[in-house]
């Protein structure tokens, strides 16, 4: 194991103390602040690794031309919410069938980062998640082209960024969220992540 291996494995162990840390309704400030330099030391660290073993295996080179895609995936808070994926670490992301849905189901690759959104009366984006595995057919149904992903929880938002608050900055009015309320599995771009993480903090 190399000293840049050492290193992601305490990076990692330091997360998981966060969140062990981490009261899901009144995360402090300096909380969130202390994650989320811990998760950019950790990519920073995954990005020094890669490029140590490039030499090595033409599989690492292309893992390192893969863009991080992000998405957002909506549900239903009183089916399943986002609570519910903190508590339980990491879930099965299952009962997706519209088409377009689909579609951008099967686009998703490990290491994408998502945004969940509360739909029904909350309508507001409440944390992140990350998508770990490649898209597989749903082990629960009989029909082998509905895809499945799943997702590891990332970090709750102290401050939800509601639906009315991107619609009112005027900053997307052609994102799918606005443009296709019932599409709920849809891309998210850089400009568009960056924007409702920095709406989420204090």
């Amino acid at each position: 194991m190399s000293d840049v291996d050492k290193e992601i494995m305490i990076i990692r162990e330091k997360i998981k103390d966060v969140k062990k840390r981490w009261p899901f309704h009144s995360a402090k400030t300096s909380l969130y602040q202390e994650l989320e330099d811990l998760e950019s030391e950790l990519e920073e660290l995954k990005k020094k690794a890669n490029c140590l073993r490039g030499n090595d295996s033409s599989a690492f080179a292309r893992e390192r031309k893969k863009t991080v895609q992000m998405w957002l995936l909506k549900t239903e808070p009183k089916e399943y919410s986002f609570q519910d994926l903190w508590r339980e670490k990491n879930t099965v992301w299952d009962g997706v069938k519209a088409p377009l849905a689909q579609k951008n189901v099967k686009l998703m690759h490990g290491g994408d980062k998502v945004f969940i959104y509360h739909s029904g009366k909350e309508k507001a984006i409440v944390g992140t998640a990350t998508v770990t595995c490649e898209p597989y057919p749903d082990p629960e149904r009989e029909d082998e082209k509905l895809m499945v992903v799943d997702i590891e929880a990332g970090k709750p938002f102290i401050q939800p960024v509601t639906l009315k608050q991107v619609k009112d900055s005027g900053l997307f009015p052609d994102w799918e969220l606005i443009r296709l309320p019932r599409l709920s599995v849809l891309p998210v771009s850089h400009e568009q992540w960056d924007k409702i993480c920095r709406w989420s903090k204090p």
